[in-house]
């Protein structure tokens, strides 16, 4: 699973794909804003998983979406998309990425950037330049 700052930048950036999130248990999700020890000092932020503890804080209201970013898996986004094959899956991802080098775009850094790009080109009409969505 991919935790880099790169695609929470990605997925922070696409507000349509936040908008959709339900919190359920086993999502991942970024903490802005929460301060972390770190082994190179401290953090801004942390990846953190819908546990059972979350899912109460959401149920009592303590919860906040606008403080965490929704880290979609790549199953997540496969669902969104109707994926249900993985031949389908693989013919998709394969020609996203031949497209994307034709065409000189960003190239994505894990397979989860590749499917979140799919997901917003597909269902939203966006592509990534490497700092922000555009349509």
């Amino acid at each position: 699973m991919d935790y880099s700052t790169g695609y929470v930048k990605m997925c922070e950036g696409a507000l349509e794909l936040q908008r959709r999130w339900g919190v359920f248990a086993g999502d991942l999700f970024f903490e802005k804003g929460t301060s972390y020890a770190t082994i190179a000092g401290v953090s801004d932020g942390a990846v953190s998983l819908v546990d059972e503890r979350t899912m109460s804080d959401v149920v009592n209201g303590v919860f906040k979406k606008s403080k965490s970013v929704w880290l979609p898996r790549q199953d997540q986004m496969q669902e969104m998309l109707e994926i249900t094959k993985p031949r389908e899956a693989a013919t998709l991802i394969n020609e996203f990425l031949e497209g994307e080098e034709k065409a000189g775009g960003y190239r994505c850094r894990s397979m989860e950037q590749a499917w979140l790009a799919i997901v917003m080109r597909r269902m939203y009409g966006s592509a990534w330049d490497g700092q922000k969505w555009a349509g």
